[in-house]
């Protein structure tokens, strides 16, 4: 196989691009490219950059927003005692009245006011701007249960494209559910739609946070789908945005009632934890 690489790179009649030579280097594992620098002097210098890119160092974490109960005041907590940062970390721009539902990528989902129709906007902390979105069309009087997905889509023009999708919450929590109706909102059309969905089967739900019971925690997104945690009905929510359908995961068989539940990304993937109380048990959702 070395033999065959080194004749493929030294043949003048074969000429590979830089970019598929450095794409194909960049998805090999660490120890393949350690054996392959002997291939030729092109492909050390290749390696060399790949690896140096691999590896550079993230940015350090700063801190975390968080919301006070009383008189809804949004702060930020500092991961260090260094406070030197410029960060508004009040987010003062927002005034009060502001809640945090969600957020993605640094960037916060907030509403004014918990009235229908309800009007959300997009904060930027790094950059202390924010943008109002139209008022939503559906009138939800109960709790709501929210997602929220933010990328940049090219960072050279500063561009961002952000979806939210939302959903009431019945008063029955315990009542079996034949339809759904999602409201989502693209910045890609800048227009609020819905769209009413038949289960197959009837479903709970439920996606409340038992530390916060009046409220339901913000969903995990990944390839555009959305997930959502029902500790009360014991099982995942899950909305694909692309396909426009809703089911729900239940919790492991093993999974204890009354422990506490917890729903998060870590890379790609993700990982259901489950704390007993001297230990904590993690799954992985494929």
């Amino acid at each position: 196989m070395m033999k065959r690489l080194r004749k493929l790179c030294d043949n003048e009649g074969v000429n590979l691009s830089e970019d598929i030579i450095m794409e194909t280097l960049h998805h090999l594992p660490s120890k393949s490219l350690a054996r392959f620098k002997c291939v030729s002097k092109c492909w050390q210098i290749y390696i060399a950059d790949c690896r140096s890119q691999r590896w550079r160092p993230r940015p350090d974490f700063i801190g975390i927003f968080y919301q006070k109960r009383k008189h809804s005041q949004i702060r930020f907590f500092f991961e260090s005692n260094n406070h030197n940062i410029d960060l508004d970390d009040s987010v003062n721009v927002l005034n009060r009245g502001v809640y945090i539902v969600a957020s993605s990528n640094g960037f916060l989902l907030c509403t004014k006011h918990r009235k229908e129709p309800r009007v959300y906007c997009v904060h930027n902390p790094a950059t202390r701007q924010y943008s109002s979105l139209p008022k939503t069309k559906i009138c939800m009087e109960g709790d709501i249960a929210v997602g929220f997905i933010c990328k940049v889509d090219n960072p050279n023009k500063d561009v961002i494209l952000f979806t939210i999708v939302r959903y009431e919450i019945p008063r029955r929590w315990d009542e079996l559910q034949l339809t759904v109706t999602i409201e989502s909102f693209s910045s890609e059309t800048n227009v609020w739609t819905a769209n009413s969905i038949i289960f197959d089967a009837p479903l709970r739900l439920c996606p409340l946070n038992w530390d916060i019971t009046s409220s339901a925690s913000s969903a995990g997104v990944i390839n555009g789908v959305f997930c959502w945690l029902d500790q009360v009905g014991r099982q995942i929510t899950v909305y694909d945005s692309v396909y426009k359908c809703f089911w729900a995961l239940e919790f492991p068989e093993e999974t204890v009632s009354g422990c506490r539940c917890y729903l998060g990304l870590s890379g790609r993937p993700f990982y259901f934890a489950l704390n007993y109380g001297k230990e904590i048990n993690v799954w992985k959702l494929e």
